[in-house]
């Protein structure tokens, strides 16, 4: 089981005390047929706390994304996902999304079109009804898929950077998603030479060494972090429990 033996497996992080802890308590939320409720489930998007914060907006009414109980995405996330939209889009030109959850990625992109003359965006979203709310933003593409598995209209195309901010859909996909991704990501070549990818990253202080030699190996030559700080509720959250993210960014040789 993922849960006994997680130093035998890449993760994102080197603290192995704490995935057994994460991934124990999170376990029982992952009936074997998930992946096949997602696509059609119902999202729900609930109104929390208001949360105050450094800065602008001094303070904002929380909305968390639920699908199939699963806490997907918070609003607090924001300043996070502006930073992964930037980094994402450093190269200009085609750029692929994973992941729509509360839309907060996509817009951010889409704010960078004409000064970083981006040619297309590309959502790739399971389930349908999160697909269709992407799908009313002008200019963007969406596929609906699973990233682990095959997506035609994907097959032979190439982008210029990519996000990635899917979620795991089987237990033995936690904290492991974006590691699967990534293993997808440059076996399909969907990224190109000097692309640059960004992800949510599952590591709390610094990406894991073991993490980053897999990173090496798969053609990474410059992997940097950069710390998002955010102002999380403080109510008890599924996802993280930080006042802050770090932000990735990794560019294939």
């Amino acid at each position: 089981m993922p849960s006994e033996h997680p130093e035998d497996r890449i993760y994102m992080t080197d603290d192995t005390e704490m995935l057994r802890e994460t991934i124990e308590s999170r376990k029982d939320k992952y009936p074997p047929d998930l992946k096949d409720r997602w696509r059609d489930a119902e999202p729900e998007v609930r109104n929390g706390e208001w949360v105050w914060q450094p800065g602008w907006p001094p303070c904002f009414r929380e909305r968390v994304l639920y699908v199939e109980g699963h806490e997907v995405m918070s609003n607090y996330q924001y300043r996070y996902m502006c930073k992964m939209a930037e980094i994402a889009t450093r190269n200009g030109g085609d750029i692929l999304e994973v992941g729509y959850g509360l839309g907060l990625a996509t817009r951010e992109i889409e704010k960078w079109r004409q000064k970083r003359r981006l040619r297309i965006h590309c959502v790739l979203e399971l389930n349908r009804r999160l697909a269709d709310e992407a799908r009313k933003l002008n200019d963007v593409t969406v596929v609906e898929g699973d990233y682990t598995g095959h997506v035609p209209e994907l097959e032979g195309r190439q982008f210029d950077g990519v996000l990635y901010d899917g979620y795991p859909l089987k237990e033995d996909e936690m904290h492991r998603d974006g590691v699967l991704f990534i293993e997808r990501l440059v076996r399909d070549r969907l990224l190109k030479s000097g692309g640059i990818l960004t992800f949510y990253a599952n590591a709390a202080e610094e990406l894991g060494q073991r993490f980053r030699a897999f990173l090496k190996e798969l053609g990474f030559t410059t992997i940097e972090t950069e710390k998002v700080r955010v102002a999380p509720p403080k109510r008890k959250r599924q996802i993280w429990r930080q006042n802050h993210f770090l932000a990735p960014m990794a560019r294939l040789e």
